[in-house]
């Protein structure tokens, strides 16, 4: 086996410290032998937040078993887990899959430090080709059965303590055994997506607007936002889609041709959403997003969800 992988490889992205060491072999339920990858995650936002251990990070029989790849993977567990968060804050009472992908804080601090963590994804991503890191070549021997050499960082039950289970995905089992590329890619996805998100201070000033203009007003400055086929393909690739357009207690809500805009007056929240149209065409990558999570933007997308944008950071939005 290729020592190398018994280093420990160590990023920041924000105030969120990842740590990952490759942990041996191990015959999974579903999956069969696969590379195990640990991992720790260490955050200085808060004192008291300990750190978060797992060695339940498993890459693709058929990805490179190299430290990159493995970070790429574990970020987009991450940036999965952070969007989840941030769903859960504007959907009170929701209960998204991806939040529990990590335990206590680590959430919280996915979602705060968003921004980072894709930033850190396209950087690896962007690593030229006689740059990378080479496979291990003990990769197909050790799948097959073949001895390993022990990991240098020592037994993992004495390292991590007490490790939850794996987390087993049966669909992606069925699809490793059947070569299923994943579902089928619906289009339109969805009935709304998202045009831009506001809250505090700038989510104050909009509901004034709305009391003191009106609705159409609103809806048209903050349409200025919408930047047709970039800010929908956007919000397809973070998830900013909807069947039924968000909305919590206390909301209010209209319509006007293709938006919809909802905001709440106590809390400073406005949404303005757009619907899908039947006669765009789908974006060339997007079978493929709804087959595999990736962490890399293409070029016609922003890679900052777009209920994230602050209102004076997107090209040609004016000021409230």
């Amino acid at each position: 086996m290729d020592t190398n992988h018994t280093r420990e490889l160590t990023r920041r992205a924000g105030s969120l410290k990842i740590s990952l060491w490759y942990d041996g072999v191990e015959d999974t339920q579903f999956h069969g032998s696969r590379h195990r990858w640990a991992y720790r995650l260490e955050d200085s936002t808060d004192p008291s937040w300990e750190p978060v251990r797992g060695a339940d990070l498993y890459l693709s029989p058929v990805a490179p078993n190299t430290h990159d790849e493995a970070m790429r993977s574990l970020l987009s567990f991450l940036t999965a887990c952070g969007e989840a968060y941030s769903y859960e804050m504007r959907h009170p009472g929701s209960e998204p899959e991806n939040l529990g992908l990590f335990p206590d804080w680590a959430p919280e601090a996915a979602y705060l430090n968003g921004d980072e963590l894709g930033m850190l994804a396209l950087e690896l991503d962007q690593l030229d080709e006689p740059g990378r890191e080479e496979p291990d070549p003990a990769y197909p021997d050790a799948l097959a059965g073949g001895e390993i050499d022990p990991v240098a960082h020592g037994d993992p039950s004495e390292r991590l303590g007490a490790v939850p289970d794996p987390v087993v995905d049966p669909e992606l089992g069925y699809a490793l055994e059947h070569e299923v590329d994943g579902p089928e890619a619906t289009w339109p996805p969805a009935t709304f997506y998202d045009i831009v998100f506001m809250q505090g201070e700038e989510g104050y000033a909009a509901v004034d607007m709305i009391e003191e203009n009106g609705v159409d007003a609103a809806i048209e400055h903050l349409s200025n936002w919408d930047f047709q086929e970039e800010t929908r393909n956007t919000a397809l690739f973070h998830g900013h889609v909807y069947d039924e357009a968000p909305s919590s207690p206390g909301d209010h809500t209209a319509e006007s041709g293709h938006y919809r805009l909802s905001w709440h007056a106590g809390l400073g929240h406005v949404n303005l959403l757009r619907r899908f149209d039947r006669a765009d065409e789908q974006p060339a990558w997007w079978p493929d997003r709804t087959a595999r999570l990736s962490p890399v933007a293409p070029k016609d997308v922003d890679p900052e969800p777009p209920a994230r944008r602050s209102v004076d950071r997107g090209p040609g939005g004016p000021d409230l």
